[in-house]
């Protein structure tokens, strides 16, 4: 099986890049535990100076995975993945139209980093005790993945959204937008 780190489509011109203006401290979210429903009023916002195509994955200024209801249908109802998804409004400032997306939040997260095969440096945070990794290429350890087909991993520093060749082949099958795949290696 192969896997893909997935990243945001820079190649993409016109996309919606959204910001959360309701609330700054919103990181107690997606933290690979269930969560609360998001803060009634909590929202993402955009402008059309800035972007007027609303892709399946939006990018946001929190880092989260942002996916329409297109990608649930199409991805998240037929693949192995443990998330809990928390309904968000995403407004035009411009217009005040309004379009239901979900936050994903991970509830199993992988504990799949090899970090003998991947290209990483270190370096210490004040005030923590484990070094921070930088990680410029994954390598994956197949048989930690547990079989999901869209992951994050363990460790609170960890950013990056990880799938299948399963969960790629449905979003180009689909023709769902907004997402790049970098192929991982991976190791047993």
């Amino acid at each position: 099986m192969r896997y893909y780190k997935m990243e945001i489509d820079m190649e993409r011109i016109g996309d919606v890049i959204c910001h959360s203006p309701s609330m700054s401290e919103m990181n107690q979210y997606c933290r690979g535990q269930p969560e609360e429903p998001l803060p009634v009023g909590f929202c993402f916002a955009y402008r059309l100076q800035e972007g007027h195509v609303l892709t399946d994955w939006l990018a946001n200024d929190k880092g989260w995975l942002l996916i329409s209801e297109a990608f649930r249908q199409h991805v998240l109802e037929v693949v192995n993945t443990e998330v809990q998804l928390l309904p968000v409004d995403v407004v035009c400032e411009d217009d005040d139209s309004v379009h239901r997306y979900y936050v994903v939040n991970v509830l199993a997260p992988a504990e799949a980093l090899c970090l003998s095969g991947s290209d990483y440096s270190t370096f210490q945070v004040p005030g923590r005790r484990e070094p921070f990794y930088s990680v410029r290429k994954y390598c994956l350890s197949a048989s930690a993945i547990g079989g999901y087909d869209l992951f994050k991993l363990t460790g609170d520093q960890v950013i990056p959204w990880f799938c299948s060749e399963k969960v790629k082949r449905l979003c180009e099958k689909t023709g769902l937008t907004g997402m790049a795949f970098v192929e991982v290696r991976t190791q047993e």
